[in-house]
């Protein structure tokens, strides 16, 4: 029972990091964010957002009807002059027309960017939940160095997870045997049972 467990816990980890590791490389190939359960992981590269959002964050991007965007909402959208994208604070939502656009920025910047983003651009309104510092990590796994670094990491931990469930099954083995029993017999004689 506890060997199937075993095997069972083992290809589970092994799974859910094959599966990230290749969400990763599909999305880096295609020149998106990944997307897990419904959310885009974009990490921040400037600090236009401090303090709010510090640089080397992962912020977490959830898809959002244009309609339901206000002001104060933080917002991803991919910038067509830059072809990058940006995180920034809706400051006005414009209506032109029956389409929005929207003026945007940076907590830090001292003035708006310049132009409206229209609705198509957005990727989504920027989740409450964020990690510091693991955007960093983020994007040293973009490149070529770190994709190496990831595959190492991912038999690493493959390796300790085998070794520490192997050395648990041994210990479950070594205490099922039998030990040695001493017993002083009516004569005082040492008897000795395996």
């Amino acid at each position: 029972m506890q060997k199937k467990f075993s095997i069972a816990l083992y290809s589970i980890i092994i799974a859910l990091i094959l599966f990230l590791s290749g969400n990763l490389i599909y999305s880096f190939a295609k020149g998106q964010p990944p997307r897990i359960l419904g959310y885009e992981f974009i990490a921040v590269k400037s600090g236009s957002m401090e303090p709010s959002i510090k640089t080397g964050t992962l912020i977490f991007v959830k898809e959002t009807q244009p309609e339901e965007l206000k002001v104060g909402d933080i917002i991803a959208f991919k910038d067509s002059a830059e072809k990058t994208i940006t995180t920034h604070r809706i400051t006005e939502v414009i209506k032109e027309n029956k389409d929005l656009k929207f003026k945007t920025k940076g907590d830090a910047n001292e003035s708006e960017d310049t132009g409206l983003i229209p609705s198509y651009a957005i990727l989504g309104k920027v989740a409450d939940f964020k990690i510091a510092y693991l955007g960093t990590i983020f994007l040293f796994l973009k490149t070529s160095q770190g994709i190496l670094v990831a595959f190492g990491l991912t038999i690493v931990i493959a390796s300790i997870v085998e070794f520490l469930t192997k050395r648990k099954k041994e210990s479950i083995e070594e205490s099922k045997k039998p030990s040695n029993c001493y017993i002083i017999d009516e004569n005082g004689e040492l008897i000795i049972k395996k």
